[in-house]
């Protein structure tokens, strides 16, 4: 099932405090384009981003963009700093002694120096963020997944639809073939007898005449090279993977055939038929662009 290259996908991780959107935009390219924007403490993980991403999309050009956003304070640990408390302690005796003061130093006193207390807040290093980032860069890349499938299924509905009527053309085609056959050997024996009757008749002249009369008469190579080309441009189309490159191949294939057609045609029926069959080549080819 071919997939388009155009699509949107969105992944959001809110965990430990933090939440993670990523948001992921694609459109057709020759080849694969990812552009990459994240808080600056997380680059050292773009390139795990990048082949993250790069797994699951063969062609396009993506944009994605990360954002990380603090839920809490963080997780805080408090430490105490007990030469400090004693030493503060050892003072407050000695202010006791000093100014001969009653009742016991407790340990709500010390509480009021927050100098023995000590605040750490827990960094988040790449290695902590890396989990987090992965699911929501996997979320918003299996969500673009989806859309470019079924926007690939829309394509492929609309591509059948225009190779079954060039089918039909073809067909058309191959069904006034043999009137046209009977015209251009008519044609060619009345040139020969105008030839024959003149005065000098020249063997080459003759020769070509003959030669190129009935090369314009035959396109049996071409029709069959065309529905050989149809077929596998159907089959393709079931194929997985990236495909879009080998459908432009078969539809150059395919327009050339055409074109050659178009030269020996000498019906005007036929020359209808096969400007029809340019235009839906031409119809196809644009929505070949935007297959992955």
């Amino acid at each position: 099932m071919i997939e388009s290259m155009t699509g949107y996908g969105q992944g959001e991780v809110e965990r430990d405090g933090v939440k993670i959107s990523v948001e992921v935009r694609s459109v057709n390219n020759r080849f694969l384009d990812l552009q990459i924007r994240m808080p600056k403490f997380l680059h050292p993980l773009e390139s795990r981003v990048r082949e993250t991403a790069g797994s699951l999309i063969g062609r396009g050009k993506l944009n994605l963009s990360l954002t990380w956003e603090q839920m809490d304070e963080g997780a805080v640990r408090i430490s105490v700093d007990l030469e400090t408390a004693r030493s503060l302690r050892e003072l407050l005796e000695e202010l006791k002694r000093s100014l001969h003061l009653e009742g016991e130093i407790r340990l709500e006193h010390l509480m009021n120096f927050s100098e023995i207390f000590h605040q750490e807040r827990q960094e988040w290093d790449t290695d902590r963020a890396w989990p987090l980032v992965e699911e929501a860069v996997r979320t918003a890349m299996g969500h673009l997944q989806s859309m470019r499938r079924k926007e690939g299924q829309q394509l492929q509905t609309d591509m059948i639809e225009r190779l079954d009527r060039l089918e039909q053309l073809l067909n058309d085609i191959e069904s006034c073939y043999p009137t046209n056959v009977q015209e251009i050997q008519g044609r060619l024996q009345r040139r020969i007898g105008e030839l024959m009757d003149s005065s000098q008749v020249d063997p080459q002249r003759l020769a070509m005449e003959v030669a190129i009369l009935a090369e314009k008469a035959d396109i049996t190579e071409e029709c069959v090279r065309f529905h050989s080309h149809n077929k596998q441009f159907r089959s393709t189309l079931e194929s997985s993977g990236p495909v879009g490159r080998k459908l432009n191949f078969l539809l150059q294939e395919m327009n050339r055939e055409a074109n050659t057609m178009a030269s020996k045609a000498s019906d005007v029926e036929v020359a209808h038929r096969v400007v029809e069959i340019k235009e839906e080549i031409e119809r196809i080819r644009e929505q070949v662009q935007n297959v992955e």
